[in-house]
């Protein structure tokens, strides 16, 4: 088993509901920053080994009530993480998502392109 990596797996999940705007911005920021950070822990571990950039980061879906669900995947060298992101309307970043999705309807699941760097 020598020079083998074993698969790790990171989970992110959150939920805004019952919170006030100004908390939910501050979680909402803080979940972008640890998964972000997560993601670019996996990226720069795979740097030993350049891999192309994937064409997608994971699956989006637009629910009938307007809410945003991301379902994110970063992979390398072994290790996989994964996060869940929920952006109701108003939520902070809602706007900056939907844009980056290129704009949804109700009940559409498409690919999610990866962010610039």
């Amino acid at each position: 088993m020598q020079g083998q990596v074993a698969p790790v797996r990171l989970t992110l999940e959150l939920c805004w509901s019952g919170m006030g705007k100004s908390a939910m911005a501050k979680m909402a920021r803080s979940a972008q920053l640890a998964l972000l950070l997560a993601m670019a822990c996996l990226a720069s571990a795979s740097l030993a080994s350049p891999q192309p950039i994937p064409e997608s980061i994971g699956v989006a879906r637009l629910l009938p009530d307007g809410t945003i669900v991301l379902q994110l995947v970063a992979r390398g060298d072994g290790m996989i993480g994964e996060g869940t992101l929920t952006y109701h309307l108003g939520d902070a970043g809602y706007a900056d998502v939907l844009k980056h999705l290129r704009g949804m309807k109700p009940g559409e699941v498409k690919s999610v392109p990866p962010w610039p760097n």
